[in-house]
């Protein structure tokens, strides 16, 4: 399996320090390490009251458990120690201070990518001392809190019930790498050498129930049927439910574009994004892919009727998961598999 997170720990420019804290702070207690609790300034943005689950995960799936997790092979740790862990809140709680004092100093993530109110909001719950599981998955599934976040198991598979192409399939993990939680979702791919529509998307409950399952005929085409970087196409959406079915007519409006700036940690320069835009709901898909990696990102934006009742948006980045040389086809294929970054919006 190729674990998330490609980052040349060792071979990437440092991030500058983020020495200044944005105007207009709020004021409370809290220490780290276990020590004496102190006063934290935490930054106007930042989640209220910070936790694990809203703000350290996801920096820490984010930026450092690419080279920091415990199931990233050395060969993969570009340097970091094999007991320096830093994917769960227990392995972050055994190490504040270095973690704060490295972070703060702008060592690591060496190869930059937090924004200045990220560094900000993630330093001031380690000051707080790294408190609290928030929002952040106890028993799987969706949970309040406006952001979320998780690692999530991904493979590619072949069906015998749909001949025309791959699926791909997510899996949740939770909090610390434990054991996989469940099915989260499923991409029905159709593909044709290097070209790819979606043909349907199904979401389930952990516990292996439907929440949906879309269809669009014709399916989502992710590849332009010109030379043209913008394209359209009509299609009919239908939705099952557990207890019945929506239709939905849809016209959507797509653009590529081949000259994309990516997450400086995908070791790939030359990368396509396309995007999608449905013209009534304003809903969005979209993917970033290249001739090198699989499929490196895929996005759902959608707060219309139409959205996921759990996120109105999910945005999965796979930071690394090497394609054959000169395969030529679509990013996909069979029994590949990756563990990948989530993050989602309620």
């Amino acid at each position: 399996m190729v674990v998330m997170g490609g980052l040349a720990c060792d071979r990437l420019a440092p991030l500058p320090t983020a020495d200044l804290i944005p105007e207009g702070t709020q004021t409370v207690s809290g220490g780290h390490d276990s020590g004496p609790s102190q006063e934290v300034e935490v930054p106007d943005g930042c989640p209220d009251p910070l936790s694990w689950g809203n703000t350290g995960q996801p920096f820490l799936l984010t930026y450092c458990a690419g080279c920091h997790g415990a199931e990233v092979s050395a060969e993969m740790r570009y340097g970091a120690p094999a007991d320096s862990l830093l994917d769960s809140r227990h392995a972050v709680l055994e190490r504040t201070t270095a973690v704060l004092s490295r972070s703060s100093d702008g060592t690591m993530p060496p190869g930059g990518g937090p924004t200045e109110l990220e560094l900000a909001c993630f330093t001031a719950w380690l000051e707080q001392g790294a408190r609290g599981r928030g929002d952040a998955l106890p028993d799987g599934g969706a949970v309040s809190g406006e952001g979320v976040a998780w690692e999530v198991a991904e493979e590619v598979v072949a069906l015998d019930d749909f001949p025309e192409g791959l699926v791909l399939v997510t899996q949740l993990i939770g909090v610390g790498r434990p054991s996989l939680t469940g099915d989260w979702s499923s991409e029905y791919w159709a593909i044709e050498g290097p070209d790819g529509w979606l043909s349907g998307r199904d979401r389930v409950e952990l516990d292996g129930s439907l929440v949906f399952s879309d269809a669009w005929e014709p399916p989502l085409p992710f590849t332009s049927p010109t030379a043209d970087n913008s394209w359209t196409v009509e299609t009919t959406r239908t939705r099952l439910f557990a207890d019945g079915e929506a239709v939905f007519s849809e016209t959507w409006d797509f653009t590529r574009d081949p000259d994309v700036q990516v997450d400086p940690r995908i070791l790939d320069e030359e990368v396509v994004r396309v995007v999608g835009v449905e013209r009534t709901t304003g809903a969005t898909v979209g993917i970033e892919r290249s001739d090198r990696l699989v499929l490196l990102r895929r996005w759902f934006d959608d707060d219309s009727e139409t959205a996921d009742p759990a996120l109105v948006l999910s945005d999965t980045t796979v930071f690394e998961s090497p394609l054959p040389p000169g395969s030529g086809e679509f990013p996909l294929l069979v029994d590949q598999s990756w563990t990948a970054r989530l993050l989602g919006v309620e």
